[in-house]
């Protein structure tokens, strides 16, 4: 018997209002100021098929930025299973956060742990511990409406060399690169919150 993925929610009425403006938002924030604004949010996990479903609840998504030393960042072109995105390319790296990474009483701290389990499963044996940029969210699409993303940055030293088959056709790209190819909507917000330089 298999166990249904239980993913972490805020309750969207929880949340600060100008979070989930639409249509779509990126909002450069610091950490503090994250755990600050969510002391109070109801925080609870849901199975994920419910939670894909649920319009009063936001799933949590880290998602990752790689940058290197010459300050390309990591992008890839999307495939697999969502029709959707296809002929689209990613910038960042990123996945639920599941009740198997809740560990301590802090639903905060799940977080890091999701994170570093995405970055594990992706791009395994890449260290580091990300910092974080900001949240992005967008309320135009069904997917949108019940994600938030928590945007981090890692810079890689070095470029990873175990990359996983979802991220095929990984490259690293500098400005130009990025601004000649078209990215999915949470990628594009995402970039918009990178630091310069």
């Amino acid at each position: 018997m298999t166990t249904e993925e239980q993913v972490l929610c805020l309750c969207r009425d929880s949340l600060p209002p100008d979070w989930c403006r639409a249509p779509n938002n990126a909002i450069p924030m610091a950490w503090d100021d994250f755990i600050t604004a969510t002391k109070h949010s109801q925080a609870l996990f849901l199975n994920r098929r419910q939670a894909e479903q649920e319009l009063r609840c936001k799933q949590l998504i880290p998602y990752i930025l790689l940058r290197d030393l010459n300050s390309n960042v990591a992008a890839y072109p999307r495939h697999g299973s969502e029709i959707r995105l296809h002929g689209l390319w990613s910038a960042a790296i990123g996945g639920h956060v599941n009740a198997h990474d809740h560990q301590t009483e802090l639903w905060q701290e799940s977080i890091s742990m999701g994170m570093q389990r995405e970055m594990q499963e992706e791009l395994p044996g890449l260290q580091g511990q990300p910092q974080f940029l900001g949240l992005i969210n967008e309320e135009e699409s069904a997917v949108g409406r019940v994600h938030l993303g928590l945007v981090f940055l890692l810079n890689c030293p070095q470029h990873p060399d175990n990359i996983s088959a979802e991220l095929q056709g990984l490259c690293w790209l500098n400005q130009p690169e990025i601004a000649a190819r078209t990215f999915e909507l949470w990628s594009q917000l995402a970039l918009s919150l990178l630091p310069k330089g």
